[in-house]
């Protein structure tokens, strides 16, 4: 091989030789940008996991305590229908006797504590009215928020079971102010009975949600 053969073959080891360094240095940009995409899709998937786990604990969170103070405030409800009820069947048992002025004085008491009565019961039912508006517009976030899969659908059935059960009750004792004394009172203790059982029901939404966002959180750290 004379000198200017070995040149040019010498020139053309070089050119290839800058050629795959050209080609292993676009590669290796390609596969830079492609692990710094990556990343910057975790992280914007994270965040998003992050603030929908935020958004959705709030969500539940408050429908769990709006339907722990409705419980509350059916058995107040309850319980003032029986004071009325009570009040009254005093006034109808009044005797009238030579002592006017006490009759008078008695009937005036009743008369009174019945209105007091009266004005609760309207403050009641306006938050009997707010909380079940709260609680039906809460439910339908939560289908909306939580997706179609098994997890999801256990804590929507939840919800679903505690909103239906108010519900029927509610709709029970819409006519309560006609019942008699006996069947106020039994209506007193199936309300008692319901804040009992839907409470253990908020418990138990409560251990699921415990477990369902430690799951969510792990994928936060993966970048899931």
């Amino acid at each position: 091989m004379d000198a200017q053969t070995a040149a040019l073959a010498a020139a053309i080891i070089s050119a290839v030789g800058i050629f795959i360094q050209i080609i292993m240095a676009v590669y290796n940009n390609n596969q830079l940008k492609k692990l710094e995409q990556k990343k910057i899709d975790a992280d914007i998937i994270s965040k998003s996991r992050m603030q929908w786990i935020i958004e959705t604990r709030k969500l539940v969170s408050d429908f769990m305590n709006d339907a722990s103070f409705l419980l509350a405030q059916i058995t107040l409800f309850c319980e003032k229908s029986v004071q009325v009820s009570e009040y009254c069947a005093k006034l109808e048992n009044i005797e009238i006797s030579k002592n006017t002025n006490k009759v008078m004085d008695d009937i005036k008491q009743l008369e009174k504590l019945i209105d007091i009565v009266d004005q609760q019961q309207l403050v009641n039912v306006a938050a009997l009215n707010e909380l079940q508006e709260k609680m039906s517009r809460s439910r339908l976030l939560i289908k909306l928020q939580f997706s179609d899969n098994k997890e999801n659908n256990l804590i929507v059935e939840k919800v679903e079971s505690i909103i239906n059960h108010i519900r029927i009750f509610i709709l029970k004792s819409t006519w309560s102010q006609c019942f008699s004394l006996k069947d106020k009172k039994k209506l007193l203790g199936e309300s008692v009975a319901l804040r009992e059982s839907e409470q253990k029901e908020i418990e138990e939404l409560v251990e699921i949600l415990r477990e369902y966002y430690k799951k969510e959180w792990e994928k936060v750290k993966l970048g899931e």
